[in-house]
């Protein structure tokens, strides 16, 4: 019995040890690490979503029955980002869970794409993200950096759009670090004219030192 005990102490005493150690973030989405807590706020400033804001029902909302349904609620609360303050909320208070967990460097992937689609002003997206990352270094921190994401399903456009605000001295934020192609990966199945788009926008993406691959590859000796 008392060896159990000390066993659990010992247990305890090592989780918390883990807590408290300053972590680095290097692969961490954007909307992704949107906890429950940011998605009831974002919900609660469009009530005309489909996404509860009740913490119960929100938890009920996130389970997920397959990877198709985890894509749909995902890009529900994709839905929610329509305002440039809406981008500025998330990005900051990411950082403050962030924080909470001891984490003190993140590269955040960012889709830049989908924000601009909706409507989005592009200088009104990068200042947003900007204003968070500098809040949240001042306040938490945390030193954010941002890896702008190619949605793979929206094709060449999307590509060459990303590629411009990466490339482009009056857009590119200052916390702005290397890209990649990415996005939903049920939407690869059956569009061969992606692995064409990609290729076509290499020549670029060596330029902006953007890491873009034909969707549904990895580089060799990844997983």
């Amino acid at each position: 019995m008392t060896d159990q005990l000390s066993t659990r102490e010992g247990v305890r005493d090592l989780h918390a040890f883990i807590a408290g150690l300053p972590k680095a973030e290097l692969h961490v989405h954007h909307v992704g690490s949107a906890s429950p807590r940011i998605v009831s706020t974002l919900a609660a400033r469009h009530p005309d979503s489909q996404v509860p804001t009740d913490p119960e029902a929100l938890a009920d909302y996130f389970t997920f029955t397959d990877f198709a349904h985890f894509i749909q609620v995902y890009l529900s609360v994709v839905d929610l980002i329509r305002t440039p303050e809406d981008v500025r909320l998330l990005t900051y208070e990411v950082a403050r869970d962030m924080a909470r967990q001891q984490v003190r460097y993140a590269e955040l992937t960012i889709t830049p794409w989908s924000s601009t689609r909706r409507g989005i002003d592009e200088r009104a997206f990068m200042d947003a993200i900007e204003d968070a990352r500098k809040a949240a270094e001042a306040e938490f921190g945390v030193v954010l950096r941002w890896c702008f994401d190619i949605p793979g399903e929206a094709g060449l456009e999307a590509a060459e759009e990303t590629l411009r605000l990466a490339t482009d001295d009056r857009l590119r934020p200052e916390g702005w670090s290397p890209s990649d192609s990415a996005g939903p990966k049920s939407a690869y199945r059956g569009r061969s004219s992606s692995r064409t788009s990609t290729r076509r926008s290499r020549p670029d993406c060596a330029r902006c030192r953007t890491r873009v691959r034909p969707p549904g590859r990895r580089p060799s000796g990844t997983r």
